[in-house]
């Protein structure tokens, strides 16, 4: 595992922030979800812009620390909790896409998936820590 400089520090830096607003913004769409207001949309506004710069500081970042991109997908390994995150994303922002299209017709549903892709995002903040402790 490399060094962290600042530009390390301050990628993880905003990582964490991004986390925060997703965050956020889902547990903003599991409470309006069929409300009908502009809240809902505006949660999911900022979900998919938190969501993607998120993912993207997060693989820049991980580039930057664990060089080998095979290696994060050795699942069970300390780089391969890398992997085991890019999965998560993956099924989060499904769950998240699929809450926002429900939210009109189904809006029981639409919570239910926003409170699962909240989880599974919590579910991501752990393997985080693994990743950041070695473990």
């Amino acid at each position: 595992m490399a060094e962290q400089g600042m530009a390390g520090l301050a990628l993880t830096f905003l990582h964490i922030v991004f986390a925060g607003l997703w965050l956020g913004s889902l547990a903003l769409m599991a409470l309006t979800a069929g409300r009908g207001g502009e809240a809902f949309k505006l949660a999911a506004r900022l979900g998919v812009a938190s969501l993607l710069a998120l993912g993207l500081v997060g693989i820049v970042n991980a580039y930057m620390l664990y060089g080998d991109i095979g290696s994060w997908f050795r699942f069970g390994t300390p780089t391969g909790r890398v992997g085991e995150k890019i999965v998560t994303f993956i099924v989060v922002a499904a769950l998240a896409g699929y809450a926002f299209h429900a939210a009109e017709k189904k809006p029981g549903n639409a919570r239910i998936a926003a409170a699962l892709a909240f989880l599974a995002s919590l579910g991501a903040v752990m393997l985080g820590l693994m990743l950041s402790r070695g473990l």
